[in-house]
């Protein structure tokens, strides 16, 4: 669209382009147009007009000579501007051009190529190796428990039940039921109780109960005191009568022949304290006074120690005839580079322990021995997410001083949650030394709970080793939930495990181990 400006004599043009830049017929329309405007203005006025001011300058021209060029010149562009449409229109659309190829990529260094070196297949072979346990762990247990978790939370379920247990001003006061239950022992119910900044700041005072019948009961007190951010000072105080415990054995074969189970009664005090000097590395030391009394009884269907012994003609354990008392003082130097507290990371830990013991009363003479050994922990985030794998290889020996004997429960222990090997029972396995390589798959499932799959081999032998064989190895394997508080009083711990007989015997599956609830205070 065109339109003209007629002011003071001079004419000024402007011109809408709504479609885009000005086609060349257009172009030359204007200029028609100006050169018509121009021839205009070089004439003489012919037809000027009788109410012209006197004196007027006679070469302005007459507006409505240049109102008539004007129009003309509109309406030839208009008819170009249809014609080019239609012609457009009918005109096929021209093909663009074919885009140029990529320049390649200069080489600016002048090195080969990287390729896949050995640490590359390493980490993709690991992950393929591991793809069952992500698999296990994403779908079967995460994400359920995570759901699971996250609709309590939704619903306060988890809010109400913290605010049910826990009162005072600042809430710190604790007291909830627990229960522990494990496959092949007495179950047990009891009640925890905790207090935060008991008479001074940074006290805390525990309390727990536990009662699983007449002839099981136990009972702890615990105070420690956080002296530093991560360093406590503490003690503790346990006594407990229990009808179930297991004894299977001590050395490489301890389970030839039948578990036998046994009572005892058992009183144990302890001062400890717990230095961290840097990330989760810390200095532990304690100070123990132990008391038990044996009891010969039977539980279910499986004899009592003199029962098998009568039976079999196996020896007796030193120390159950009599009984005993021990004292010990221990010291454990851990290196640790992860973060305390933390989800599950990649680090490096190497921890070495030693202690002086003495156990008399009742025993014919005072027996006295060294314990000592240590353990190193490699593990990688290789899958992300936190997600673990790690080695750990273990060494425990008990050497006895002189001609001193050791009572059978101060030997090695194999089995239980903190053994080398936990698909058995505590009591199933004992040695004067053991020996162990772990690996494990850990990673987080809820904010305070992380999960562990394990995989390892393990067994005790005599003094320093003397029979070891690699045929006398056993093997172990199972998932372990507990939460990851560095200190607390009453963990909670779930373990599902089992373990075989040794290589020489086929590893046969010899052993299934279930616990879960709320093992002893700390």
């Amino acid at each position: 669209m065109a339109s003209v400006l007629l002011t003071s004599g001079t004419v000024h043009r402007t011109r809408s382009n709504v479609g885009g830049t000005p086609r060349p017929q257009r172009r030359c329309a204007d200029a028609a147009l100006v050169l018509a405007a121009l021839l205009a203005l070089a004439a003489p006025a012919s037809d000027a007009r009788a109410d012209d001011p006197p004196g007027a300058d006679e070469s302005v021209p007459s507006e409505r000579a240049l109102e008539a060029l004007v129009t003309e010149a509109d309406r030839d562009a208009s008819g170009d501007d249809d014609d080019e449409s239609a012609a457009d229109e009918s005109a096929p659309e021209a093909p663009r051009p074919a885009r140029p190829p990529d320049r390649a990529v200069p080489d600016y260094d002048g090195l080969p190529e990287r390729g896949d070196d050995a640490g590359d297949v390493l980490l993709w072979t690991a992950r393929v190796l591991t793809s069952p346990l992500y698999l296990v762990s994403e779908f079967v247990l995460r994400r359920p428990i995570g759901w699971a978790l996250t609709e309590l939370e939704r619903h306060k379920v988890i809010e109400h039940l913290v605010s049910f247990f826990r009162f005072g001003p600042n809430n710190e006061i604790t007291l909830m039921p627990t229960f522990l239950y494990e496959f092949g022992f007495q179950p047990s119910i009891g009640i925890y109780g905790s207090w935060d900044d008991f008479l001074f700041d940074h006290n805390h005072i525990s309390i727990h109960g536990v009662y699983g019948g007449d002839d099981w009961l136990s009972g702890t007190i615990a105070e420690r005191v956080e002296v530093a951010d991560g360093s406590y000072i503490g003690a503790r105080l346990l006594a407990r009568e229990r009808p179930d415990y297991v004894f299977g054995g001590i050395g490489p074969d301890a389970t030839d022949g039948q578990r036998a189970r046994y009572g005892a009664v058992r009183l144990e005090p302890v001062l400890w304290s717990s230095v961290r000097y840097w990330q989760s590395s810390d200095l532990q030391w304690e100070l123990r006074y132990r008391s038990i009394e044996f009891q010969d009884r039977s539980w279910g269907d499986e004899p009592s120690v003199l029962e098998r012994a009568m039976e079999t003609g196996q020896e007796v354990p030193y120390g159950y005839l009599t009984g005993y008392e021990a004292v010990a003082a221990e010291i454990t130097v851990d290196v640790d580079t992860r973060t305390p507290g933390a989800p599950p990371e990649g680090g490096a830990r190497l921890a070495v322990h030693a202690g002086v013991h003495g156990a008399f009363g009742g025993l014919p003479e005072l027996d006295r021995w060294v314990s000592w050994g240590g353990s190193g922990t490699l593990a990688a985030d290789v899958l992300g997410g936190h997600r673990v794998i790690g080695i750990t290889a273990d060494a425990h020996l008990i050497s006895p001083l002189g001609d001193s004997n050791v009572p059978f429960t101060e030997l090695v222990e194999l089995g239980g949650s903190r053994g080398l090997l936990p698909g058995y029972r505590a009591g199933d396995i004992q040695g004067f030394s053991a020996v162990g390589l772990l690996t494990h798959y850990q990673w987080p499932i809820w904010a305070f709970l992380d999960a562990r799959l394990y995989f390892g081999t393990a067994n005790a032998f005599g003094r320093h080793f003397e029979d070891f064989d690699v045929e006398l190895l056993r093997l172990t394997f199972g998932l372990e939930i507990a939460p990851r508080f560095p200190v607390i009083d009453a963990p909670f711990t779930f373990n599902f495990g089992f373990a075989t007989e040794t290589f020489e015997r086929g590893t046969d599956i010899d052993s299934f181990r279930i616990e879960i609830g709320a093992r002893d205070a700390l």
